[in-house]
C-alpha cells in the first residue's frame, strides 16, 4: 500500500495535467471549477 501511493505521488504532474477548468455560470452563481471527470483515462 505504501508502495502504491509512493507510485501515485510520482504521477502527480502527469494526473494534474488531465484537469481543466469549467468556466463559472453567470446565471447559476456556479463558480469555475477544476474537472477530470470527462477524460475517458479517469
Amino acid at each position: 500500500m505504501k508502495q502504491d501511493f509512493l507510485n501515485l505521488v510520482d504521477q502527480i504532474n502527469s494526473i494534474e495535467s488531465h484537469f481543466h477548468m469549467t468556466p463559472s455560470s453567470h446565471g447559476l452563481l456556479v463558480s469555475s471549477v477544476e474537472e477530470i471527470y470527462d477524460v475517458p483515462e479517469f
